[in-house]
Protein backbone atom coordinates (compact mmCIF):
# COMPACT_ATOMS: atom_id res chain seq x y z
CA UNK A 1 0.00 0.00 0.00
CA UNK A 2 1.29 3.71 -1.11
CA UNK A 3 1.00 6.50 0.43
CA UNK A 4 1.95 9.96 -1.20
CA UNK A 5 2.67 11.91 1.27
CA UNK A 6 5.72 10.22 2.92
CA UNK A 7 8.07 7.60 3.27
CA UNK A 8 7.79 4.86 5.63
CA UNK A 9 9.98 6.22 8.80
CA UNK A 10 9.54 9.67 7.93
CA UNK A 11 7.36 12.18 9.63
CA UNK A 12 4.89 14.05 7.20
CA UNK A 13 6.80 17.23 7.15
CA UNK A 14 10.44 15.77 7.30
CA UNK A 15 12.84 16.22 4.79
CA UNK A 16 10.21 17.78 2.44
CA UNK A 17 10.95 21.36 0.89
CA UNK A 18 7.57 22.54 -0.12
CA UNK A 19 7.52 24.92 -2.64
CA UNK A 20 4.77 28.06 -1.60
CA UNK A 21 1.23 27.53 -1.94
CA UNK A 22 -1.31 29.74 -1.39
CA UNK A 23 -3.32 29.85 2.19
CA UNK A 24 -6.36 27.53 2.52
CA UNK A 25 -9.35 29.71 4.26
CA UNK A 26 -13.09 28.10 4.33
CA UNK A 27 -14.44 31.21 2.06
CA UNK A 28 -11.49 30.35 -0.63
CA UNK A 29 -12.43 26.88 -1.06
CA UNK A 30 -15.79 27.77 -1.63
CA UNK A 31 -15.71 30.00 -4.22
CA UNK A 32 -13.27 27.38 -5.81
CA UNK A 33 -16.08 24.76 -5.36
CA UNK A 34 -18.46 27.26 -7.08
CA UNK A 35 -16.56 27.55 -10.14
CA UNK A 36 -16.14 23.25 -10.23
CA UNK A 37 -20.12 22.87 -8.96
CA UNK A 38 -21.30 25.74 -11.12
CA UNK A 39 -19.91 23.81 -14.35
CA UNK A 40 -21.22 20.45 -13.06
CA UNK A 41 -24.47 22.27 -12.59
CA UNK A 42 -24.64 23.03 -16.09
CA UNK A 43 -23.36 20.07 -17.41
CA UNK A 44 -26.05 18.35 -15.22
CA UNK A 45 -28.81 20.71 -16.26
CA UNK A 46 -27.58 19.90 -19.79
CA UNK A 47 -27.65 16.17 -18.96
CA UNK A 48 -31.36 16.09 -18.22
CA UNK A 49 -31.72 18.27 -21.56
CA UNK A 50 -30.34 15.30 -22.91
CA UNK A 51 -32.38 12.76 -21.37
CA UNK A 52 -36.01 14.76 -22.49
CA UNK A 53 -34.22 14.31 -25.78
CA UNK A 54 -33.38 10.89 -25.71
CA UNK A 55 -37.46 10.28 -23.62
CA UNK A 56 -39.00 11.73 -26.36
CA UNK A 57 -37.01 10.43 -29.44
CA UNK A 58 -36.22 6.83 -28.35
CA UNK A 59 -39.23 6.31 -25.43
CA UNK A 60 -39.12 4.32 -22.38
CA UNK A 61 -39.44 0.38 -24.22
CA UNK A 62 -36.67 -1.70 -26.01
CA UNK A 63 -34.95 0.93 -27.96
CA UNK A 64 -34.31 2.82 -24.63
CA UNK A 65 -33.58 0.01 -22.88
CA UNK A 66 -30.69 -1.15 -25.20
CA UNK A 67 -29.13 2.01 -25.88
CA UNK A 68 -28.71 3.06 -22.06
CA UNK A 69 -26.90 -0.59 -21.99
CA UNK A 70 -24.52 0.16 -24.89
CA UNK A 71 -24.71 3.81 -22.86
CA UNK A 72 -23.80 2.15 -19.86
CA UNK A 73 -19.99 1.47 -19.77
CA UNK A 74 -18.84 4.45 -21.55
CA UNK A 75 -21.11 6.53 -19.14
CA UNK A 76 -19.60 4.74 -16.05
CA UNK A 77 -16.27 5.10 -17.61
CA UNK A 78 -17.08 8.94 -17.72
CA UNK A 79 -18.17 8.73 -14.22
CA UNK A 80 -15.20 6.45 -12.51
CA UNK A 81 -12.35 8.92 -14.77
CA UNK A 82 -13.75 12.47 -14.99
CA UNK A 83 -16.04 13.19 -11.83
CA UNK A 84 -13.53 12.50 -9.24
CA UNK A 85 -12.37 8.85 -8.65
CA UNK A 86 -9.20 9.28 -10.69
CA UNK A 87 -8.51 12.40 -10.05
CA UNK A 88 -8.51 11.81 -6.23
CA UNK A 89 -6.30 9.58 -6.49
CA UNK A 90 -4.13 11.38 -9.10
CA UNK A 91 -3.77 15.05 -7.67
CA UNK A 92 -2.46 14.40 -4.53
CA UNK A 93 0.82 12.31 -6.48
CA UNK A 94 1.49 15.06 -8.94
CA UNK A 95 0.56 17.78 -6.17
CA UNK A 96 3.79 16.25 -4.06
CA UNK A 97 5.74 16.54 -7.13
CA UNK A 98 4.91 19.83 -7.87
CA UNK A 99 4.99 21.42 -4.22
CA UNK A 100 8.64 19.92 -3.67
CA UNK A 101 10.11 19.41 -6.85
CA UNK A 102 8.61 21.72 -9.49
CA UNK A 103 5.96 21.73 -12.22
CA UNK A 104 8.56 20.47 -14.82
CA UNK A 105 8.76 17.15 -12.70
CA UNK A 106 4.72 16.76 -12.09
CA UNK A 107 4.32 17.24 -15.84
CA UNK A 108 6.87 14.51 -16.45
CA UNK A 109 4.33 12.35 -14.09
CA UNK A 110 1.58 13.76 -15.92
CA UNK A 111 3.04 13.12 -19.36
CA UNK A 112 3.67 9.17 -18.12
CA UNK A 113 0.03 8.96 -16.68
CA UNK A 114 -1.27 9.79 -20.08
CA UNK A 115 0.27 7.47 -22.27
CA UNK A 116 0.09 4.49 -19.92
CA UNK A 117 -3.48 4.96 -19.60
CA UNK A 118 -4.10 5.22 -23.06
CA UNK A 119 -2.61 2.28 -24.34
CA UNK A 120 -4.32 0.70 -21.41
CA UNK A 121 -7.98 2.06 -22.68
CA UNK A 122 -7.53 1.19 -26.02
CA UNK A 123 -6.57 -2.16 -25.28
CA UNK A 124 -9.81 -2.29 -23.15
CA UNK A 125 -12.17 -0.82 -26.18
CA UNK A 126 -10.78 -3.39 -28.26
CA UNK A 127 -11.49 -6.14 -26.20
CA UNK A 128 -15.13 -4.72 -25.33
CA UNK A 129 -15.80 -4.00 -29.21
CA UNK A 130 -14.87 -7.81 -29.48
CA UNK A 131 -16.86 -9.23 -26.96
CA UNK A 132 -19.84 -6.87 -27.42
CA UNK A 133 -22.56 -9.03 -28.05
CA UNK A 134 -21.54 -10.77 -24.83
CA UNK A 135 -20.97 -7.81 -22.54
CA UNK A 136 -24.62 -6.94 -23.61
CA UNK A 137 -25.89 -9.91 -22.06
CA UNK A 138 -24.43 -9.67 -18.99
CA UNK A 139 -25.27 -5.77 -18.49
CA UNK A 140 -28.92 -7.07 -19.24
CA UNK A 141 -29.13 -10.71 -18.37
CA UNK A 142 -32.91 -10.03 -18.62
CA UNK A 143 -32.64 -9.68 -22.34
CA UNK A 144 -31.56 -13.56 -22.80
CA UNK A 145 -35.00 -14.23 -24.17
CA UNK A 146 -34.31 -12.08 -26.91
CA UNK A 147 -31.63 -12.91 -29.46
CA UNK A 148 -32.38 -9.08 -31.58
CA UNK A 149 -31.85 -6.88 -28.29
CA UNK A 150 -28.68 -8.10 -27.64
CA UNK A 151 -27.38 -8.72 -30.95
CA UNK A 152 -28.60 -4.62 -31.26
CA UNK A 153 -27.23 -3.61 -28.35
CA UNK A 154 -23.91 -5.19 -29.09
CA UNK A 155 -23.66 -2.91 -31.87
CA UNK A 156 -24.50 0.36 -30.47
CA UNK A 157 -21.26 -0.99 -27.47
CA UNK A 158 -19.21 -1.22 -30.88
CA UNK A 159 -19.51 2.69 -31.46
CA UNK A 160 -20.02 3.68 -27.73
CA UNK A 161 -16.39 1.59 -26.51
CA UNK A 162 -14.27 4.00 -28.65
CA UNK A 163 -15.12 7.22 -26.11
CA UNK A 164 -13.44 5.12 -23.61
CA UNK A 165 -10.01 6.14 -24.79
CA UNK A 166 -10.85 10.12 -25.48
CA UNK A 167 -12.37 10.21 -21.68
CA UNK A 168 -9.22 8.99 -20.33
CA UNK A 169 -7.11 11.64 -22.10
CA UNK A 170 -9.74 13.75 -21.13
CA UNK A 171 -9.92 12.90 -17.70
CA UNK A 172 -5.73 13.49 -16.39
CA UNK A 173 -5.34 16.68 -19.06
CA UNK A 174 -8.30 17.75 -15.98
CA UNK A 175 -6.44 16.32 -13.25
CA UNK A 176 -3.28 18.29 -13.94
CA UNK A 177 -5.73 21.36 -14.39
CA UNK A 178 -7.46 20.74 -11.16
CA UNK A 179 -4.09 20.45 -9.53
CA UNK A 180 -2.89 23.57 -10.80
CA UNK A 181 -6.36 25.60 -9.89
CA UNK A 182 -7.17 26.31 -12.90
CA UNK A 183 -10.57 25.72 -12.77
CA UNK A 184 -12.22 26.88 -15.85
CA UNK A 185 -11.69 24.19 -18.58
CA UNK A 186 -12.52 21.40 -16.19
CA UNK A 187 -15.50 22.76 -15.12
CA UNK A 188 -17.12 23.14 -18.54
CA UNK A 189 -15.53 20.22 -20.24
CA UNK A 190 -18.31 17.72 -18.69
CA UNK A 191 -20.93 19.86 -20.48
CA UNK A 192 -19.12 18.73 -23.68
CA UNK A 193 -20.73 15.22 -24.09
CA UNK A 194 -23.91 16.75 -23.09
CA UNK A 195 -23.62 19.73 -26.10
CA UNK A 196 -22.64 16.87 -28.58
CA UNK A 197 -25.51 14.39 -27.83
CA UNK A 198 -28.07 17.85 -27.63
CA UNK A 199 -27.14 17.92 -30.75
CA UNK A 200 -27.33 14.63 -32.13
CA UNK A 201 -31.17 14.60 -30.85
CA UNK A 202 -32.01 17.62 -32.41
CA UNK A 203 -30.34 15.64 -35.88
CA UNK A 204 -32.94 12.65 -34.56
CA UNK A 205 -35.78 15.19 -34.17
CA UNK A 206 -35.28 17.43 -37.52
CA UNK A 207 -34.60 14.41 -39.87
CA UNK A 208 -37.17 12.42 -38.40
CA UNK A 209 -35.02 9.14 -37.35
CA UNK A 210 -36.72 6.52 -35.07
CA UNK A 211 -36.32 3.40 -33.20
CA UNK A 212 -32.42 1.97 -33.60
CA UNK A 213 -31.11 4.53 -36.26
CA UNK A 214 -32.32 6.72 -33.44
CA UNK A 215 -30.07 5.78 -30.76
CA UNK A 216 -27.05 5.02 -33.34
CA UNK A 217 -27.03 8.83 -33.59
CA UNK A 218 -26.78 9.54 -30.31
CA UNK A 219 -23.50 6.94 -29.88
CA UNK A 220 -21.71 8.79 -32.32
CA UNK A 221 -22.42 12.42 -30.95
CA UNK A 222 -20.94 10.66 -27.43
CA UNK A 223 -17.52 9.94 -29.37
CA UNK A 224 -17.96 13.79 -30.42
CA UNK A 225 -18.26 14.84 -27.39
CA UNK A 226 -15.23 12.74 -26.05
CA UNK A 227 -13.37 14.42 -28.16
CA UNK A 228 -14.37 18.05 -27.60
CA UNK A 229 -13.49 17.33 -23.90
CA UNK A 230 -9.86 16.80 -25.08
CA UNK A 231 -10.18 20.36 -27.45
CA UNK A 232 -10.98 22.50 -24.95
CA UNK A 233 -8.81 21.84 -22.08
CA UNK A 234 -5.43 20.84 -23.89
CA UNK A 235 -4.69 24.41 -25.40
CA UNK A 236 -5.31 26.04 -21.61
CA UNK A 237 -2.63 23.14 -19.71
CA UNK A 238 -0.32 23.86 -22.65
CA UNK A 239 -0.32 27.73 -21.26
CA UNK A 240 0.94 26.03 -17.99
CA UNK A 241 3.97 24.41 -19.91
CA UNK A 242 2.73 20.94 -20.36
CA UNK A 243 3.90 19.52 -23.42
CA UNK A 244 2.34 15.87 -24.34
CA UNK A 245 5.45 15.22 -25.87
CA UNK A 246 9.04 15.83 -23.49
CA UNK A 247 10.54 13.92 -20.61
CA UNK A 248 8.98 10.46 -19.41
CA UNK A 249 8.61 9.52 -15.81
CA UNK A 250 7.37 5.63 -16.26
CA UNK A 251 9.84 4.96 -13.77
CA UNK A 252 10.28 6.73 -11.22
CA UNK A 253 9.27 6.13 -7.63
CA UNK A 254 6.10 8.51 -7.72
CA UNK A 255 4.82 6.57 -11.30
CA UNK A 256 5.17 3.32 -9.64
CA UNK A 257 3.11 4.02 -6.50
CA UNK A 258 0.38 5.84 -8.43
CA UNK A 259 0.22 2.65 -10.55
CA UNK A 260 -0.02 0.54 -7.34
CA UNK A 261 -2.63 2.62 -5.76
CA UNK A 262 -5.00 4.30 -8.28
CA UNK A 263 -6.57 0.84 -9.05
CA UNK A 264 -7.23 0.65 -5.28
CA UNK A 265 -8.20 4.38 -4.83
CA UNK A 266 -10.23 4.58 -8.21
CA UNK A 267 -12.52 1.34 -6.93
CA UNK A 268 -12.54 2.77 -3.71
CA UNK A 269 -14.29 5.89 -5.28
CA UNK A 270 -16.43 4.46 -7.94
CA UNK A 271 -18.21 2.40 -5.39
CA UNK A 272 -21.70 3.92 -6.47
CA UNK A 273 -20.98 4.13 -9.87
CA UNK A 274 -20.33 0.30 -9.73
CA UNK A 275 -23.67 -0.01 -7.21
CA UNK A 276 -25.45 1.96 -10.34
CA UNK A 277 -24.45 -0.58 -12.85
CA UNK A 278 -25.62 -3.83 -10.06
CA UNK A 279 -28.78 -1.99 -9.80
CA UNK A 280 -29.13 -1.33 -13.61
CA UNK A 281 -28.36 -4.95 -14.18
CA UNK A 282 -31.17 -6.38 -11.15
CA UNK A 283 -33.62 -3.93 -12.38
CA UNK A 284 -33.59 -5.33 -16.04
CA UNK A 285 -35.29 -8.71 -14.62
CA UNK A 286 -37.95 -6.70 -13.68
CA UNK A 287 -39.87 -6.27 -17.22
CA UNK A 288 -39.90 -3.29 -19.95
CA UNK A 289 -39.16 0.07 -18.48
CA UNK A 290 -37.48 -0.57 -14.96
CA UNK A 291 -34.21 0.21 -16.30
CA UNK A 292 -35.12 3.26 -17.78
CA UNK A 293 -37.06 4.29 -15.18
CA UNK A 294 -34.11 3.64 -12.78
CA UNK A 295 -31.72 5.68 -15.12
CA UNK A 296 -33.97 9.09 -14.87
CA UNK A 297 -34.11 8.71 -11.34
CA UNK A 298 -30.71 8.53 -10.83
CA UNK A 299 -30.49 11.54 -13.29
CA UNK A 300 -32.39 13.68 -10.41
CA UNK A 301 -29.92 12.64 -7.85
CA UNK A 302 -27.27 13.47 -9.63
CA UNK A 303 -27.70 17.54 -9.90
CA UNK A 304 -27.45 18.28 -6.55
CA UNK A 305 -24.37 15.40 -6.02
CA UNK A 306 -22.57 17.24 -8.75
CA UNK A 307 -22.59 20.36 -6.71
CA UNK A 308 -22.69 19.45 -3.44
CA UNK A 309 -20.14 16.21 -3.83
CA UNK A 310 -18.61 15.66 -6.45
CA UNK A 311 -17.39 19.79 -6.33
CA UNK A 312 -16.44 19.67 -2.88
CA UNK A 313 -14.11 16.42 -3.04
CA UNK A 314 -12.38 17.72 -6.00
CA UNK A 315 -11.95 21.05 -4.57
CA UNK A 316 -11.03 19.54 -0.99
CA UNK A 317 -8.36 17.38 -2.18
CA UNK A 318 -6.09 20.13 -2.74
CA UNK A 319 -6.31 21.45 0.64
CA UNK A 320 -5.76 18.55 1.87
CA UNK A 321 -3.32 16.79 0.30
CA UNK A 322 -1.49 20.20 1.42
CA UNK A 323 -1.99 19.68 5.00
CA UNK A 324 -1.13 16.32 4.84
CA UNK A 325 2.28 17.06 3.63
CA UNK A 326 2.92 19.33 6.33
CA UNK A 327 1.16 16.96 8.82
CA UNK A 328 -1.52 19.25 10.14
CA UNK A 329 -4.06 16.57 11.43
CA UNK A 330 -6.02 18.89 13.25
CA UNK A 331 -6.46 21.74 10.31
CA UNK A 332 -7.39 18.63 8.21
CA UNK A 333 -9.80 17.95 10.82
CA UNK A 334 -11.75 21.31 10.34
CA UNK A 335 -11.03 21.77 7.15
CA UNK A 336 -13.52 18.16 6.71
CA UNK A 337 -16.01 19.06 9.27
CA UNK A 338 -16.20 22.32 6.52
CA UNK A 339 -16.61 20.78 3.89
CA UNK A 340 -19.16 18.30 5.04
CA UNK A 341 -21.46 21.26 6.80
CA UNK A 342 -20.98 22.29 2.94
CA UNK A 343 -22.83 19.31 2.06
CA UNK A 344 -25.38 19.03 4.19
CA UNK A 345 -26.56 22.03 3.71
CA UNK A 346 -26.98 21.01 -0.12
CA UNK A 347 -28.04 17.51 0.17
CA UNK A 348 -30.28 17.38 3.26
CA UNK A 349 -33.11 19.89 1.20
CA UNK A 350 -32.36 17.98 -2.15
CA UNK A 351 -33.55 14.69 -0.54
CA UNK A 352 -36.59 15.94 1.34
CA UNK A 353 -37.64 18.26 -1.82
CA UNK A 354 -37.17 15.39 -4.28
CA UNK A 355 -39.46 13.27 -2.25
CA UNK A 356 -41.87 15.95 -1.59
CA UNK A 357 -41.79 16.90 -5.64
CA UNK A 358 -40.95 13.39 -7.39
CA UNK A 359 -44.11 13.70 -9.35
CA UNK A 360 -44.07 17.06 -10.37
CA UNK A 361 -40.32 16.90 -11.27
CA UNK A 362 -40.62 13.92 -13.00
CA UNK A 363 -43.52 14.82 -14.89
CA UNK A 364 -42.01 18.08 -16.16
CA UNK A 365 -39.13 16.83 -17.53
CA UNK A 366 -39.68 13.87 -18.78
CA UNK A 367 -43.53 12.90 -19.07
CA UNK A 368 -43.92 13.84 -22.90
CA UNK A 369 -43.66 12.42 -26.21
CA UNK A 370 -43.40 8.99 -26.39
CA UNK A 371 -43.27 8.49 -22.47
CA UNK A 372 -45.98 6.27 -20.99
CA UNK A 373 -48.06 7.28 -18.16
CA UNK A 374 -46.81 3.43 -16.74
CA UNK A 375 -42.88 4.44 -17.05
CA UNK A 376 -43.62 7.83 -15.32
CA UNK A 377 -45.07 5.87 -12.52
CA UNK A 378 -42.19 3.59 -11.94
CA UNK A 379 -39.94 6.72 -12.19
CA UNK A 380 -41.59 8.92 -9.67
CA UNK A 381 -41.61 5.43 -7.49
CA UNK A 382 -37.55 4.89 -8.13
CA UNK A 383 -37.10 8.67 -7.07
CA UNK A 384 -38.75 8.50 -4.02
CA UNK A 385 -36.63 5.29 -2.87
CA UNK A 386 -33.91 6.54 -4.17
CA UNK A 387 -33.16 10.02 -2.65
CA UNK A 388 -32.54 9.31 0.59
CA UNK A 389 -29.22 7.78 -0.29
CA UNK A 390 -28.15 11.55 -1.77
CA UNK A 391 -26.52 12.50 2.01
CA UNK A 392 -24.52 9.83 2.25
CA UNK A 393 -23.49 10.11 -1.12
CA UNK A 394 -22.40 13.93 -0.68
CA UNK A 395 -20.63 13.42 2.71
CA UNK A 396 -18.27 10.41 1.44
CA UNK A 397 -16.74 12.55 -1.50
CA UNK A 398 -14.93 14.94 0.85
CA UNK A 399 -14.23 11.51 3.50
CA UNK A 400 -12.66 9.64 0.37
CA UNK A 401 -10.46 13.35 -0.46
CA UNK A 402 -8.98 13.22 3.16
CA UNK A 403 -8.44 9.44 3.07
CA UNK A 404 -6.88 9.50 -0.70
CA UNK A 405 -5.01 12.73 0.35
CA UNK A 406 -3.32 10.94 3.23
CA UNK A 407 -2.56 7.38 1.04
CA UNK A 408 -5.14 5.08 2.34
CA UNK A 409 -6.75 4.25 -0.86
CA UNK A 410 -6.14 0.41 0.37
CA UNK A 411 -9.27 1.01 2.84
CA UNK A 412 -11.16 3.11 0.41
CA UNK A 413 -11.75 0.13 -2.05
CA UNK A 414 -11.97 -2.70 1.31
CA UNK A 415 -14.84 -0.83 1.98
CA UNK A 416 -16.74 -0.62 -1.85
CA UNK A 417 -15.86 -4.09 -2.17
CA UNK A 418 -17.78 -4.78 1.40
CA UNK A 419 -20.83 -2.21 0.25
CA UNK A 420 -21.07 -3.92 -3.28
CA UNK A 421 -21.41 -7.21 -1.66
CA UNK A 422 -23.82 -6.66 0.53
CA UNK A 423 -25.81 -4.44 -2.29
CA UNK A 424 -25.93 -7.57 -4.18
CA UNK A 425 -27.13 -9.81 -0.89
CA UNK A 426 -29.69 -7.69 -0.07
CA UNK A 427 -31.16 -7.57 -3.40
CA UNK A 428 -31.19 -11.13 -3.54
CA UNK A 429 -33.08 -11.72 -0.13
CA UNK A 430 -35.73 -8.55 -1.21
CA UNK A 431 -36.36 -10.40 -4.48
CA UNK A 432 -36.86 -13.84 -2.67
CA UNK A 433 -38.33 -12.70 0.82
CA UNK A 434 -40.88 -10.04 -1.01
CA UNK A 435 -43.10 -8.78 -3.57
CA UNK A 436 -41.09 -5.69 -4.07
CA UNK A 437 -39.92 -4.94 -7.99
CA UNK A 438 -38.03 -1.52 -8.85
CA UNK A 439 -38.17 -0.66 -4.65
CA UNK A 440 -36.24 -3.61 -3.62
CA UNK A 441 -33.25 -2.51 -6.19
CA UNK A 442 -33.38 1.49 -4.67
CA UNK A 443 -33.78 0.18 -0.89
CA UNK A 444 -30.74 -2.06 -1.25
CA UNK A 445 -28.77 0.82 -3.25
CA UNK A 446 -29.58 2.96 -0.33
CA UNK A 447 -28.74 0.62 2.55
CA UNK A 448 -25.01 0.01 0.11
CA UNK A 449 -24.82 3.48 0.13
CA UNK A 450 -24.99 4.58 3.47
CA UNK A 451 -22.60 1.33 4.64
CA UNK A 452 -20.09 2.68 2.54
CA UNK A 453 -20.14 6.32 4.02
CA UNK A 454 -20.66 5.47 7.46
CA UNK A 455 -17.43 2.69 7.06
CA UNK A 456 -15.17 5.36 5.36
CA UNK A 457 -16.29 8.06 8.46
CA UNK A 458 -14.97 5.06 11.12
CA UNK A 459 -11.68 4.59 8.58
CA UNK A 460 -11.03 8.22 9.09
CA UNK A 461 -10.50 7.75 13.17
CA UNK A 462 -8.87 4.31 12.67
CA UNK A 463 -6.66 5.12 10.28
CA UNK A 464 -5.45 8.28 12.22
CA UNK A 465 -6.01 10.61 9.01
CA UNK A 466 -8.15 12.56 11.43
CA UNK A 467 -6.72 13.49 14.79
CA UNK A 468 -9.02 12.11 18.32
CA UNK A 469 -8.41 15.86 19.20
CA UNK A 470 -10.42 17.56 17.23
CA UNK A 471 -13.80 16.37 16.11
CA UNK A 472 -14.46 16.49 12.30
CA UNK A 473 -18.26 15.28 12.13
CA UNK A 474 -20.37 18.41 11.94
CA UNK A 475 -23.43 17.31 14.40
CA UNK A 476 -24.71 20.87 14.86
CA UNK A 477 -25.45 21.73 10.68
CA UNK A 478 -26.23 17.93 10.84
CA UNK A 479 -29.45 18.52 13.47
CA UNK A 480 -30.22 22.28 12.10
CA UNK A 481 -29.87 21.43 8.28
CA UNK A 482 -32.42 18.22 8.92
CA UNK A 483 -34.67 19.98 10.87
CA UNK A 484 -35.25 23.04 8.61
CA UNK A 485 -35.51 20.29 5.64
CA UNK A 486 -38.33 18.29 7.74
CA UNK A 487 -40.40 21.89 7.81
CA UNK A 488 -39.88 22.22 4.66
CA UNK A 489 -40.98 18.90 3.33
CA UNK A 490 -44.08 19.41 5.50
CA UNK A 491 -45.14 23.11 3.98
CA UNK A 492 -44.30 21.60 0.23
CA UNK A 493 -46.85 18.36 1.24
CA UNK A 494 -49.75 21.24 1.94
CA UNK A 495 -48.98 22.94 -1.29
CA UNK A 496 -48.68 20.42 -3.34
CA UNK A 497 -52.23 19.05 -2.38
CA UNK A 498 -53.24 22.17 -2.67
CA UNK A 499 -51.91 22.49 -6.32
CA UNK A 500 -53.37 19.56 -7.06
CA UNK A 501 -56.92 20.15 -5.71
CA UNK A 502 -56.72 23.50 -8.14
CA UNK A 503 -55.65 21.39 -11.12
CA UNK A 504 -52.70 22.42 -12.11
CA UNK A 505 -50.41 19.98 -14.23
CA UNK A 506 -47.09 18.61 -13.87
CA UNK A 507 -45.23 21.54 -14.71
CA UNK A 508 -46.84 24.41 -12.74
CA UNK A 509 -46.25 22.15 -9.68
CA UNK A 510 -42.80 22.00 -10.05
CA UNK A 511 -42.68 25.63 -11.21
CA UNK A 512 -44.02 26.15 -7.44
CA UNK A 513 -42.42 23.92 -5.43
CA UNK A 514 -38.62 23.93 -6.20
CA UNK A 515 -38.29 28.04 -5.42
CA UNK A 516 -40.65 27.61 -2.36
CA UNK A 517 -38.64 24.62 -1.07
CA UNK A 518 -35.53 27.12 -1.38
CA UNK A 519 -36.73 30.36 -0.02
CA UNK A 520 -38.42 28.23 3.32
CA UNK A 521 -34.97 26.41 3.77
CA UNK A 522 -32.91 29.05 3.61
CA UNK A 523 -34.88 31.63 5.19
CA UNK A 524 -35.07 29.04 8.25
CA UNK A 525 -31.26 28.74 8.05
CA UNK A 526 -30.93 32.89 7.84
CA UNK A 527 -32.83 33.26 11.12
CA UNK A 528 -31.80 30.34 13.05
CA UNK A 529 -28.05 29.18 11.92
CA UNK A 530 -25.96 31.29 10.13
CA UNK A 531 -23.01 29.16 9.62
CA UNK A 532 -22.74 28.78 6.44
CA UNK A 533 -24.41 31.27 4.97
CA UNK A 534 -21.64 33.72 6.41
CA UNK A 535 -19.50 31.39 4.88
CA UNK A 536 -21.28 31.71 1.27
CA UNK A 537 -21.70 35.55 2.18
CA UNK A 538 -17.63 36.19 2.85
CA UNK A 539 -16.78 33.72 -0.25
CA UNK A 540 -18.58 35.44 -3.02
CA UNK A 541 -18.22 39.53 -1.09
CA UNK A 542 -14.61 39.35 -1.88
CA UNK A 543 -14.96 38.68 -6.02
Amino acid sequence: MSNPDFTAGESPSQNLTLLPGRPEGGARLVRNTAKIGAGLVFSRLLGLLRDVLLAMTLGGGWVADIFLVAFRIPNFTRRIFYEGSVALAFIPYFNKLRLQQGPAEAFAFGRAAIWQFLAIALVFALLCIYASDSLALILAPGFADSPMLIELAGQLMRISFMYLPLVVVATLVSGMLLALERYTGPSISPACVNIAMIFAGVLVITGRYSGYRAAEIFCYGLLAGGALQILIQLPRLYKEGFRLFGKFSFHSRESRSFARSAPQAVFGAAAYQLGVVISMLMASFLGEGNVSALYFAERIIELPLAVAGIALGLVSVNSFTRLALRGHKDELNRQLGKVLSLGLLFSLPATFGALALAWPIMAALFGHGSFSNYTLDLTVTALVYYAPLLPALVMARPMLAALNACGKAFFTMLLAICSLALLVGCNLLLFNFTSLGLEAVTISANVSVWFNTLGLALMLRRTGVCSPRTPFFPWKSLLSYLAFSLVMFGLLILTQYGAVQAGLGGVARAALGVPLGLLVFFALCGLFYRQDLGLLKRAFSRG
